[in-house]
């Protein structure tokens, strides 16, 4: 029984005592007031609010009382009914399967030259690629072939272009010893050949070979970063113990955006999942050798107006001619996107191009597979003997269109005889025979094109090609069972889910951070600040305001548990750690394609100006309410904990605590989880805190975590500036912006913590300040004040994002930095920090390096003068070192450009990667000097920044 029903306990047992209350109103009276005078200050607000309400009328009171009573013993029933539930759910003992093996792969040459044997059967895992080590932070060239994964993987996650020039420079050693021989020899006179075939590798076995020795999750991540540097990714591995090897959860987090073109020549952007996304599929297969490279034709297919870009490997690229050893047989994939205006002659929707690597004639069952799958396919050929006539025969047959190409410039009738033979035998329309003759690369281009644009339009999606591949006894990733499993798993959670009904749903699945959460957030701001305290005396005030947060708690646990939160609750304790990491995944893979489907339209209604501003703010609510992510699971889960704790017994708790131990596995897994919640701008402090204690006794007691985080405008590159410079994943696309913020951890190579001080890097990525849909929704600047103190707070190292763009806004940004920095040094927490300029070419950045710093450091004095004079510290901070020490000159940075060239079809520029390494260097460098605290210390800076926001 709660305080609140004992006291109105007595006072009904007390008023039942008198008979006739209408009659004896003055005894009753009596007995009331002698009631609160013994109570004094511990009655209860609430009751003391009734009676006032009821003064005179005795016999209203009683009623009154009554039925909050029965109205409590119906809410304590629903709140240990939950109770139960949430026992239930975190109490049960799962028998866990044992974890999976994955295919262990048999090794071959290519694999012991690079040094990948040890990762034939324990493959390399994100832990691996992700860990900070010398590698990571080395980009220079590889000395030796054992060196040229790492390479490849390091400039992968860099998202840097130049990924697949892998050939080794010589080391010093191999410099003096072939110096030595040439003097020996004396063979100056020699032209020299700087090929030298042991130092070199074909990039497309590096690839296969890579990916033979990674996870399903390295897989995934290296796709989408092939993805981001325009690179062809792999589809189809060959030679993979015997049979092919289809990599469809590899491609499953892409998402590709291009321009559709609407009625009246408009065009908007379309974004979608690229597997399940239907499509034309136009393969290239190649007989026999050809004086023209197949990969070099399909490059300047692929590239625009807008210059050329090298999405398949070829012969005259870095190590394109060295000879294959495991590649042939090898498909990729690479995506042509319609963009705004450069689409003339070309398809005015997207294609996936499918490249077989090797000579088709000996490919049968690659060649076999995609006639089965492919919407058409292109045959390019110099010569026609019987071999190639036999294939081209059994295409003939196929379900899918097919072209010949005939790529020789020379005029070969022996050919064109073979060709007049193929089209009678084998019924092939005139206009699918090409001839290139005289035409020069353009030209062919265009006959190419020309013929995509009329073929015949069979859609497919890469997901509806598992039947042909199981057909074909091929393995398929997403058969690998806890792969399936943590599908099947996130498939339970969405079986009652209805996309179209969002809005409608979310408050029903996710009711523990419903209304009663926000107005907890607000009586705890409130309850921490005292602001309108009125005539109550603080002490009252407070103790009103803890009473109020408690019934809120109750409240909460009033509230069932939905079944989508029971089953994702389920699957989270009660699978493997391999099975929950797939789960996540798919949940994850399913609320975006929701995203997808919901906040494009809602997003084009918001681009039109002439919006009225009651209109817009409606749109921007709704926005808002149909954003679904894994955050909302979990958030749902730490309100769950948070009011349990609260209200449940000892025995209950010990059990809860397998809630944030989860949440702690997600984060030591490289997932993002949610620190501040962004549609309340509030820490779940219990929550959050356990989560990190959580990770400290999963690690180590004296587990050293450094935090770096990022503040900028919103759509200034925070996510993709993070995603660079750790290879991390935060979110950057699926139509939602960033809210609240988001804790990542990456671990430290056990060989450089000494070095560094540290063993965790904790990564913090933040919504976007000035965001238009709070400044719309809330009209003030206030959570943005309070979001950059908390993170300013936490933080080692503060980047700052500004755009070039605007001095307005890069104004306001400097100025809530500039708060939040006074105030943690009134505190004496301190931080470094760094100014980075976006969108600026290294020209520019000469220029604006030499009148930027001076025009920047006037500008950061003028807003420290302000900023102290509102904290009232006028005398203390007149200039921004006072505030923080700062060498402007080394911590002021110019990025440029993300794009090279305009999306869809740009890729990362190689610029902005190498300049985010320097960034990186120099972030790792200044660990070194700082003193880096463990959890706790960090869970207590956490509360230390609350402190100072909830004073304001």
């Amino acid at each position: 029984m709660s305080k609140e029903e004992g006291q109105a306990s007595v006072f009904i047992i007390a008023l039942e005592e008198i008979k006739d209350l209408k009659k004896s109103k003055k005894g009753a009276e009596s007995v009331i007031q002698t009631l609160r005078e013994d109570m004094g200050s511990d009655l209860c607000a609430f009751l003391e609010q009734l009676i006032e309400k009821h003064a005179g009328n005795p016999a209203e009171l009683k009623d009154e009382l009554n039925l909050i009573r029965k109205q409590r013993v119906t809410q304590t029933e629903l709140m240990k009914s939950t109770l139960c539930e949430i026992g239930e759910l975190v109490c049960h003992d799962v028998s866990k399967q044992p974890e999976h093996k994955g295919h262990s792969v048999h090794k071959n040459d290519v694999l012991e030259i690079l040094g990948l044997e040890e990762y034939c059967n324990e493959k390399l895992s994100m832990g691996h690629i992700k860990k900070i080590s010398s590698q990571t932070i080395q980009s220079n060239k590889p000395s030796e072939l054992q060196e040229v994964p790492w390479y490849f993987i390091q400039k992968l996650m860099m998202v840097h272009s130049g990924a697949l020039k892998l050939k080794c420079k010589e080391s010093q050693c191999a410099k003096k010893h072939k110096g030595q021989l040439e003097d020996e020899e004396n063979v100056d006179d020699w032209p020299s050949d700087d090929t030298d075939d042991a130092l070199v590798l074909n990039p497309l076995d590096v690839i296969v070979a890579v990916f033979m020795c990674c996870d399903h999750f390295v897989q995934q991540e290296l796709v989408e970063k092939m993805s981001l540097c325009q690179i062809a990714v792999p589809f189809l591995l060959p030679n993979y113990n015997g049979s092919c090897y289809i990599l469809q959860w590899a491609l499953r987090a892409m998402r590709k955006k291009w321009h559709q073109t609407l009625e009246g020549n408009e065009t908007s952007i379309i974004e979608k999942d690229i597997v399940t996304h239907p499509m034309l599929a136009v393969t290239f297969i190649r007989l026999g050798d050809l004086q023209r490279s197949k990969s070099a034709f399909l490059n300047i297919l692929l590239s625009g107006t807008q210059g050329h870009h090298s999405f398949f490997i070829h012969f005259e690229m870095e190590g394109g001619d060295v000879p294959r050893k495991i590649s042939n047989g090898l498909v990729q994939l690479s995506w042509y996107l319609p963009q705004e205006k450069e689409n003339e002659g070309r398809l005015l929707e997207p294609m996936v191009v499918m490249n077989l690597r090797g000579d088709a004639k000996s490919l049968s069952t690659q060649v076999g597979f995609l006639s089965e799958v492919s919407s058409m396919i292109f045959v390019f050929l110099d010569n026609i003997g019987k071999e190639e006539e036999k294939v081209i025969t059994n295409l003939s047959k196929s379900k899918s269109n097919f072209f010949l190409l005939q790529n020789t410039k020379n005029k070969i009738e022996a050919v064109r005889r073979r060709l007049g033979h193929l089209k009678s035998m084998c019924n092939i329309p005139r206009d699918n025979i090409l001839v290139r003759g005289k035409k020069n690369d353009a030209e062919f281009v265009s006959a190419v094109w020309s013929a995509i644009c009329k073929a015949e339009r069979r859609y497919v999606t890469l997901e509806g090609m598992s039947d042909a591949c199981r057909k074909m006894s091929f393995y398929i990733d997403e058969d690998y069972p806890p792969c399936k499993t943590g599908r099947e798993n996130a498939d339970k959670v969405f079986s009652d889910l209805n996309p179209d009904k969002i809005v409608e749903l979310k408050g029903k699945i996710f009711p523990f951070q419903g209304l009663h959460w926000h107005e907890f957030s607000r009586i705890d701001k409130e309850y921490q600040r005292l602001k309108n305290t009125g005539k109550k005396t603080p002490l009252e005030y407070a103790k009103e305001l803890e009473q109020k947060k408690k019934e809120l708690r109750q409240k909460q646990l009033e509230n069932e548990l939905s079944p989508a939160i029971k089953m994702f609750i389920d699957a989270l304790l009660g699978s493997t750690k391999e099975e929950r990491l797939f789960f996540l995944h798919w949940m994850k893979f399913k609320l975006d394609s929701i995203s997808l489907t919901i906040l494009p339209k809602i997003r084009e209604d918001l681009k039109h100006q002439s919006l009225k501003t009651s209109k817009k703010e409606q749109l921007l609510n709704r926005l808002s309410r149909s954003s679904l992510g894994l955050e909302h699971f979990l958030r749902e889960i730490g309100q769950i904990y948070e009011a349990s704790f609260y209200c449940s017994d000892p025995q209950l708790k010990k059990h809860l605590t397998k809630l944030p131990s989860a949440a702690a596995d997600m984060l030591l897994s490289g997932f993002p989880v949610e620190l501040i919640d962004g549609d309340v701008s509030n820490i779940p402090m219990g929550w959050v805190s356990d989560v990190l204690k959580q990770v400290q006794i999963k690690t180590h007691p004296d587990t050293r975590i450094f935090v770096l985080s990022v503040l900028g405008l919103q759509s200034t590159g925070k996510s993709t500036l993070l995603n660079t410079l750790f290879g991390l994943q935060f979110a950057v696309s699926a139509g939602r912006c960033t809210r609240g913020a988001f804790m990542q951890l990456i671990s430290v190579d056990h060989h450089m913590k000494a070095e560094l001080g540290c063993d965790y890097i904790m990564v913090i990525n933040t919504e976007g300040l000035r965001a238009e849909e709070l400044l719309s929704l809330t009209n003030n600047y206030e959570h943005d004040n309070e979001l950059a103190t908390l993170i300013t707070g936490l933080s080692d190292i503060v980047l700052v994002n500004l755009s070039s763009e605007s001095n307005s806004e890069m104004q306001d940004i400097l100025q809530i930095i500039v708060h939040a920095l006074i105030r943690m040094k009134e505190v004496g927490i301190k931080q470094s920090i760094y100014f980075i300029h976006h969108n600026v070419s290294d020209l520019s950045a000469n220029v604006l390096n030499l009148s930027g710093v001076t025009q920047l450091l006037k500008q950061l004095n003028f807003l420290t003068q302000m900023a102290a004079k509102q904290e009232n510290k006028e005398e203390t901070y007149t200039k921004f070192s006072d505030v923080i020490h700062y060498d402007i000159k080394k911590t002021m940075k110019y990025m440029p450009g993300l794009w090279h060239s305009q999306p869809p079809m740009a890729s990362v520029s190689s610029g902005y990667s190498e300049k985010i390494m320097v960034l990186k260097k120099e972030n790792l460098g200044n660990i070194m000097f700082k003193n880096v605290g463990h959890a706790s210390h960090l869970i207590a800076n956490l509360r230390e920044a609350i402190q100072v926001l909830q004073k304001e």
